[in-house]
């Protein structure tokens, strides 16, 4: 039995480097470490977008979209977790001090300023972990009706780059939430 080939288009510029072909198109050669490369970056693209859902990066993996300041209030650093979720809830409406310092002291900072801090995430706040040197916050964008949540977030795979997940509904009570 001989084994499938796979069909590669010639404008398929997302895996096109790693493989080569004959003077029929046919695959000749597999440079795995390219193709490696190639699909990170297509991985990174398919989960890396906008606030808006637009992809944040090209094929060669350079960021194409970067959110804007949406308050000239924030004074959180800017490309990090904080920064954006400072924006995301000015932009809802709901506005949170810009003096929380990292993300590690947001849940008790937000207690001390009369902010609703528990364990049960509901759209609009603020995901909030203690875990790393400074912490991680996100912004809850949706309750499932399994339990899990959707989150945005900036910084979580690098600066400037905001990007969405899914946490497990097991996993969502070990988050504070700050509402």
């Amino acid at each position: 039995m001989t084994p499938a080939i796979p069909n590669v288009e010639d404008n398929d510029d997302e895996l096109n480097n790693a493989f080569s072909k004959d003077n029929k198109g046919l695959i000749t050669g597999i440079d795995l470490d390219e193709l490696y490369d190639e699909l990170q970056i297509a991985e990174f693209n398919d989960k890396a977008k906008t606030a808006d859902g637009k992809p944040l990066a090209l094929g060669n993996g350079k960021i194409i979209d970067q959110p804007l300041i949406t308050s000239k209030n924030n004074l959180y650093t800017a490309g990090q977790c904080t920064w954006y979720v400072f924006d995301k809830r000015a932009k809802d409406g709901h506005t949170i001090s810009t003096f929380w310092g990292d993300a590690k002291n947001w849940a008790g900072q937000a207690s001390s300023n009369g902010f609703k801090v528990d364990r049960h995430p509901t759209r609009g706040s603020i995901l909030q972990t203690v875990n790393g040197p400074f912490g991680h916050v996100a912004y809850v964008e949706k309750v499932n009706i399994d339990g899990s949540i959707l989150i945005s977030e900036m910084n979580w795979i690098g600066e400037y780059i905001v990007s969405s997940r899914t946490i497990s509904a097991s996993e969502v009570s070990s988050y504070n939430y700050i509402h």
